[in-house]
């Protein structure tokens, strides 16, 4: 471990103990600012006792850079050097660049490629000159007890202080003035948890309160005064005894266990300290907090993975406007850490995907190769971490589904470590995206959380679609999804709709309408339907993109009563995001898959539901692994419909996990006895052994491979079989989901 010492200008030095992997993570956030090569050359004129000094060192050495350091600072020896070894990158203070500005009739300075300024308060007149003298340079906010740099920005001549938030960090105001202004909270990659000599504050959401008033802007972080508060008046001081017992600390947490809970002994505190958590007067929410006997180091390394590749028999062929479903097809992911806890994620790809190419092997082709490695060799201590690896492949963009397979399973081990259903921990996430606390504690509330589930019901005559409808609605389940296709649907719901005049109904055309068929479509306003899936044959009528999509159904929508809702319209994260700017367009369909990961997911629903667009859970014919993910979705608010979240037992012959993904009275509980942390589940190891066609397990050896017969075709479209399908080839239909 590293001992880091904060400045003692009013107060005393407190001690702060990191490992290397989380100095590392706070390094590699940093990166992205002025990422580089190994042809960089850096000069470092801030001492390594400064965490600024330090995290550069680390970051240089982390890239396989030259690094040039001094004994005493020499302005005149510096710029020559730089003159004669071609120096890139410099870091330094205020004194340091005002002297070097002084002696620079060379034009030196314009030379580096960045220029980083260690001051939380430079002085306007130096940025001023820096910039007249077109030197390239950067201004952050950094502390010892985030393990650096929290915040950067580049001096242009438009800055106005404003700085961006390093990946990984995560910023909020306590108690804002009139302008914005309040206390900063922070919390960042290095998961500060409190001095090893004194008490920090904290808010209760665990955010660190370094004691700076700060306002956010535009997703800019302004900085303004340090807080003049009581929040470190009972700190203790820093004496040599002290500091000996810090080193001792620190050398036990390195000598731990990565990833496991670390005994920090009790910190050194004078009598009137405040024990344990306790509010400190003056700030709303905030708690002053020291280094408890026990301290999680959360740290998601994985070890080992391996991956399932499934076909499951339906127990009936399931029919929708293009597809003859037989069996379900799969990716199951387990990861686990040193201690041998798990995380399950799963990659099932909707049926629409099959007709731009992208097939399973692609996906299971991109987690062996590419993502396992990468999250293997990661320093991850947040799922939300895996984002920044992700971007240093651009060809995973073309991978959602693997992706969000990778993060689901962090997020189920990340929960298991923290001891929590996944329900809260997600709910505990959404919190810090929106800003603001969920209307429920999550300690309050059982670990086995009932959600309501809304069950789908494939093609059918309508006899024997309105008894399969009738046994859902005995089942318990409070919304129906029926299939539609041009020529077939209409009567079914009519049907329907005379038998059961209370029911929640919604419809899925699987883009199957075209504009001259929109009559037929306009036939169902009259049967107070909640909303239609999809309805128009977006291929036939020559959509080129996401956008013709989007105009299209705004258009249809404008002539019809009944609400549409978008899935299949929209593939990835970044053609939802354009969603939001067509207000006829109201209901969207959430796929965990499609956007890449839980974490995007988040932002997308908080950012859809706060600009007034309403939001449910869709399904594919997935397990229960990926099931449990959505169906905790639901316990967000906002969401309110029931989603395609219903038990798998509908669909699946034997559920391919433990306990079995199923509803009663039509809920879902989350977490059953056993179960109580994470998603839920484990596989069931031999439905999942009659299943397989390939498995492959991933850790520091070669890559064990095996491989068994593939069973039957999955699904045969339409528009590939010999004749359309009569009326006497259509089985029963089978409500799922």
């Amino acid at each position: 471990a590293v001992i880091l010492f904060t400045s003692a200008d009013r107060e005393k030095s407190k001690a702060v103990a990191y490992r290397w992997r989380q100095l590392t993570a706070v390094a590699h956030a940093a990166s992205y600012v002025d990422d580089h090569n190994r042809s960089a050359r850096w000069q470092l004129l801030v001492p390594f006792t400064q965490i600024e000094g330090l995290q550069a060192f680390i970051r240089a050495v982390l890239k396989g850079a030259s690094v040039r350091v001094y004994e005493r600072f020499d302005a005149n020896r510096v710029l020559w050097d730089a003159v004669l070894g071609d120096v890139s990158h410099l870091v330094l203070n205020d004194s340091q660049l005002d002297a070097l500005l002084k002696n620079d009739g060379r034009s030196a300075l314009a030379g580096y490629e960045s220029v980083f300024l260690a001051s939380d308060r430079p002085d306007p007149a130096l940025l001023d000159q820096a910039s007249r003298r077109n030197v390239k340079l950067f201004v952050g906010f950094s502390r010892v007890e985030m393990a650096g740099l929290v915040a950067v920005s580049a001096l242009t001549k438009n800055f106005d202080g404003g700085l961006d938030l390093l990946p990984g960090n995560v910023a909020r105001i306590v108690d804002p003035d009139e302008q914005g202004f309040g206390s900063l909270a922070v919390r960042g990659p290095a998961n500060f948890e409190g001095y090893l000599n004194g008490q920090a504050a904290f808010t209760v959401d665990g955010c660190f309160l370094p004691g700076v008033r700060a306002a956010l802007y535009d997703g800019k972080l302004y900085l303004k005064d340090r807080v003049d508060s009581k929040l470190r008046q009972s700190e203790s001081a820093l004496d040599q005894a002290s500091f000996e017992r810090a080193s001792a600390q620190a050398s036990a947490v390195s000598a731990g266990v990565e990833g496991a809970a670390v005994k920090v002994a009790e910190p050194i505190l004078a009598a009137q300290n405040i024990q344990g958590n306790q509010p400190v007067q003056g700030i709303q929410g905030v708690t002053a907090r020291s280094s408890s006997p026990l301290v999680p180091m959360v740290s998601l390394n994985v070890e080992r993975a391996i991956i399932y590749k499934v076909k499951a028999p339906l127990k009936k062929p399931f029919v929708t406007a293009r597809s003859y479903l037989t069996h379900q097809e799969s990716l199951l992911l387990r990861i686990m850490d040193h201690t041998n806890r798990f995380g399950l994620g799963e990659c099932t790809l909707p049926l629409a995907y099959a007709d731009d190419g992208l097939r399973l092997e692609d996906e299971m082709y991109c987690l062996e190769q590419k993502l396992i490695p990468l999250v293997r060799s990661a320093e991850l201590h947040h799922p939300r971490d895996l984002a920044r690896y992700l971007r240093s492949d651009p060809s995973l963009v073309e991978h959602p589904f693997a992706c969000a397979a990778v993060e689901m399973a962090l997020w189920d081990l990340y929960a298991k470590v923290l001891g929590q259903p996944f329900w809260c921990v997600l709910g505990q996430e959404y919190a810090h995206i929106v800003g603001r606390p969920l209307p429920y504690e999550s300690n309050d509330e059982p670990s086995h959380r009932l959600v309501a589930a809304g069950a789908v019901v494939g093609l059918g005559t309508p006899i024997d679609t309105v008894e399969t409808v009738r046994s859902c609605i005995d089942a318990g389940y409070s919304r129906v999804k029926l299939k539609i296709r041009p020529g077939q649907g209409l009567s079914c719901v009519q049907a329907i709709r005379a038998a059961f005049p209370q029911l929640l109904i919604t419809l899925d055309a699987n883009q199957s309408f075209t504009p001259y068929e929109a009559d037929e479509l306009r036939a169902y306003d009259a049967l107070d339907i909640a909303w239609i899936e999809e309805p128009l044959d977006l291929k036939a009528m020559g959509s080129r993109n996401h956008h013709d999509a989007y105009r299209w159904l705004s258009e249809l929508q404008q002539s019809m009563a009944t609400p549409l809702c978008i899935d299949e319209s929209y593939r990835n994260n970044r053609e939802a995001w354009d969603l939001l700017r067509y207000p006829e367009l109201r209901l969207i369909s959430i796929k965990i898959g499609k956007f890449g990961g839980v974490e995007k997911a988040l932002n997308f629903v908080s950012e859809a539901i706060a600009k007034g667009k309403e939001v449910w859970m869709g399904g594919t014919y997935d397990t229960g692994s990926s099931r449990r993910i959505h169906a905790a979705f639901q316990t967000l608010p906002g969401i309110i419909v029931p989603g395609d979240i219903g038990g798998t037992s509908r669909y699946l012959t034997t559920s391919l996990t433990t306990p079995p993904y199923a509803t009663t009275k039509g809920h879902m509980s989350l977490n059953e006895s056993g179960y109580e942390t994470g998603i839920g589940c484990d596989l069931n190891k031999s439905a999942v052994d009659l299943a397989l066609v390939e498995r492959v397990e991933l850790g520091d050896g070669p890559s064990q491979r095996e491989k068994r017969n593939p069973t039957a075709p999955i699904s045969v479209p339409y528009n590939q079989t010999p004749r359309r399908l009569s009326r006497e080839d259509l089985p029963s239909p089978i409500a799922i989901r």
